[in-house]
C-alpha cells in the first residue's frame, strides 16, 4: 500500500519521513512536521501529482488534529524530543574516531547518530514553524546539522576503501594474467 510519502515531492520527504517515525511516539511531533510539509509543498510549483498529495495530506491532517493539543503544547513537546535526541547522540558520538570500514563504529553506530542529529534538526523545524527558535535551540539545530553532515560524509568516506577493494583486486589478477609488459596494461 502506497503511503503519503511515496507521492510527497523530495523537498518535503524528511518531514514527512520523522512524521511517520514519531506518530505513535510524539503525535504532537508528528502532526507539526506534517504541516511543516504541507506549508512546504504549498510553496513549490503544482502538478496533478502535487495536488493528489496535498489533497491526501491534508485529509491525514484532519484526521490527525483530534490527537493533539494546541500550538504551544505541540512546540513544547518538540522541544523535548529535539533535546532528547540531541543529548543521545551526542552521548554516543565518538567524535574523535577516524572512520574505518572494520570498525563498528563507522559501520554500525556512526550512521544511527547522524540519523539521530538529523532527526533532531528536522524536528526544530518543526519547532520553528510555531514559533521562533531561542538561541540555543538555533545552535542545537546547526550544530546536529553540521554533525550529522560530517558523519555522512565519513561514512562515505569509511566506506570507499573497501568499495575499491574489488577494483584493486581485480587489477591485481589481471596483472598477474598478463605475460606481456606493464605498460601494455
Amino acid at each position: 500500500m502506497a503511503t503519503v510519502t511515496d507521492a510527497a515531492p523530495p523537498l518535503v520527504r524528511p518531514y514527512l519521513n520523522r512524521a511517520a517515525e514519531l506518530r505513535e511516539v510524539c503525535p504532537a511531533g508528528s502532526y507539526q512536521l506534517k504541516m511543516l510539509a504541507l506549508q512546504t509543498a504549498l510553496q513549490q510549483p503544482r502538478s496533478a501529482a502535487t495536488n493528489a498529495f496535498l489533497l491526501r495530506l491534508t485529509s491525514e491532517l484532519e484526521a490527525d488534529a483530534q490527537r493533539v493539543d494546541g500550538p504551544d503544547a505541540r512546540a513544547t513537546a518538540m522541544r523535548a524530543l529535539a533535546i532528547d535526541l540531541f543529548t543521545r547522540a551526542n552521548a554516543a558520538d565518538q567524535p574523535n574516531t577516524s572512520p574505518h570500514p572494520l570498525q563498528r563504529w563507522s559501520v554500525v553506530d556512526a550512521p544511527k547518530v547522524a540519523q539521530c542529529l538529523h532527526a533532531c534538526a528536522v524536528v526544530l523545524d518543526g519547532v520553528r514553524s510555531i514559533r521562533p527558535l531561542t538561541s540555543d535551540e538555533l545552535q542545537m539545530q546547526r550544530r546536529a546539522l553540521q554533525r550529522s553532515m560530517q558523519l555522512a560524509t565519513q561514512a562515505t568516506v569509511a566506506r570507499l576503501p573497501a568499495a575499491c577493494a574489488g577494483h584493486v583486486q581485480n587489477s591485481v589478477l589481471r596483472m598477474r594474467a598478463f605475460r606481456g609488459p606493464v605498460s601494455a596494461l
